[in-house]
């Protein structure tokens, strides 16, 4: 069972029972309640990524459980600009509703008309392309924007949508947010 038809099966079970009157108040005493989802707001905890020749993967582990989550890449090089937009996939959760996963594998194309967003991308992977990169990763919860992080060469491309920065630390592309 998916974690959202999980979600709101627990909720509909929720409005159909009343507690019995003996029973704890979760809201009061919540060091008496070891059942049941607890839900938080989404929040990005740690991005990481990565490329070889023929791909880039993308990996974004949430606190609490995202709606969606999208990557945005753009790149501004010697006059020109190419952005490419891609929903990652949700591929595990914590069934107590703590956290979730989401991830993204991009085949790299060199057929500027054959790049399609969330099947593959036009970015080379290697460490000179890499340097001309910005990213942002946006959680959704609902329509409405959750959390969002930025890293790469231009991070004021995304300065509009409020994110936070994101360093990551050595060695290799993957750090905590």
């Amino acid at each position: 069972m998916n974690r959202s038809l999980l979600a709101l099966l627990g909720l509909a079970l929720v409005g159909c029972f009343e507690p019995p009157k003996d029973s704890v108040d979760t809201a009061t005493d919540p060091e008496d309640s070891d059942t049941g989802p607890t839900y938080y707001d989404p929040e990005i905890d740690v991005v990481s990524y990565g490329y070889d020749v023929a791909r880039w993967w993308y990996s974004v582990e949430m606190i609490g459980w995202a709606d969606n989550v999208e990557l945005g890449i753009h790149q501004y090089e010697g006059g020109y600009t190419w952005e490419e937009h891609h929903p990652l996939e949700n591929t595990d959760y914590g069934a107590d509703g703590s956290w979730d996963l989401w991830e993204i594998t991009l085949d790299i194309t060199d057929d500027w008309t054959a790049q399609q967003d969330g099947v593959n991308t036009l970015y080379e992977g290697n460490s000179d392309r890499e340097s001309t990169l910005t990213w942002m990763i946006t959680a959704y919860q609902g329509s409405d924007v959750a959390d969002c992080v930025v890293w790469g060469k231009r991070q004021e491309t995304f300065d509009s949508y409020g994110c936070r920065e994101i360093n990551f630390q050595e060695p290799g592309p993957t750090a905590s947010g």
